[in-house]
């Protein structure tokens, strides 16, 4: 739903059934991201305080480059290749390549289930994180009693939880959603209005795309909030506006990072 669409609903109930709305601001989507990779080697995981696993976990950040992340880089749990080989050949050694292969299956559920979970609120400011794969390069059963997927799933969640509890508020970096805006223009006059009013709103890259009547730009989300309405004001009501996630970038300056952990009540000079 468009600035305009809310903006009729509102006056709609306003007119037609006398009651008092309020927009309030858009909310923007930051996120955690891990600057670099770290990994812990066999932990044990306790199930009331009994030994029940024991794991090895790496933690890879997906840049695309040095402070960017793909907008589809959702946080994701994977198996290292060579250790899914070594432990099905285990299971081979011993004549239960089947039992081996269904350990795996349901080590990769408990732990699939563990990172959704856990990833959730990030250790520097309790936001999500994104763009984090934890890797899972060792695993060894150490009950000796079968596994059961409501216990596992309950150890998994506590080896991954105290392992992105032990990462430090300074080996994250903030990342903010960066928005790719078109705007389509009945009037070719108006082309120089759009791209001064894009880089007033800090746009990163700016281009007159071919048709000659359009603009295309890279924007970050909490620079152009309400930018529909602004823009039908500056071209007269000759253009549309089209938006779409394109990649999540480092928030660098000290003073911005500042008023967003402010503005979601989060003291940054405690982290």
């Amino acid at each position: 739903m468009g600035e305009l669409h809310l903006e009729i609903a509102l006056s709609r109930l306003h007119h037609e059934f006398q009651v008092q709305c309020r927009l309030l601001r858009a909310v923007v989507e930051y996120r955690e991201a891990l600057r670099t990779g770290r990994a812990v080697e066999k932990v044990l995981g306790l199930n009331q305080e009994i030994p029940y696993m024991e794991c090895s976990l790496e933690l890879r950040p997906m840049w695309v480059d040095e402070d960017t992340m793909s907008a589809t880089a959702n946080c994701s749990f994977g198996m290292d290749p060579k250790f899914v080989e070594t432990y099905v050949a285990g299971g081979v050694a011993q004549r239960d390549a089947r039992s081996a292969r269904a350990e795996l299956q349901l080590v990769e559920t408990c732990f699939k289930t563990a990172v959704d979970h856990c990833c959730r609120l990030g250790p520097m400011g309790g936001l999500p994180m994104h763009g984090l794969q934890v890797v899972l390069t060792h695993f060894r059963k150490v009950t000796p009693n079968a596994m059961q997927e409501r216990i596992l799933g309950q150890v998994c969640r506590t080896v991954v939880g105290s392992l992105l509890a032990g990462v430090k508020s300074s080996e994250v970096r903030l990342v903010e959603p960066m928005m790719r805006v078109e705007v389509h223009l009945s009037d070719p006059t108006f082309i120089g209005a759009v791209v001064t009013s894009l880089n007033e709103h800090r746009a990163i890259t700016v281009e007159v795309l071919e048709d000659g009547r359009s603009v295309g730009a890279i924007v970050a989300m909490r620079n152009i909030i309400r930018y529909t309405t602004e823009l039908r004001k500056a071209v007269k009501g000759h253009a549309n506006l089209f938006t779409s996630l394109d990649h999540y970038r480092v928030v660098e300056d000290k003073a911005v990072l500042s008023r967003i952990f402010k503005n979601i009540g989060i003291d940054i000079n405690k982290k």
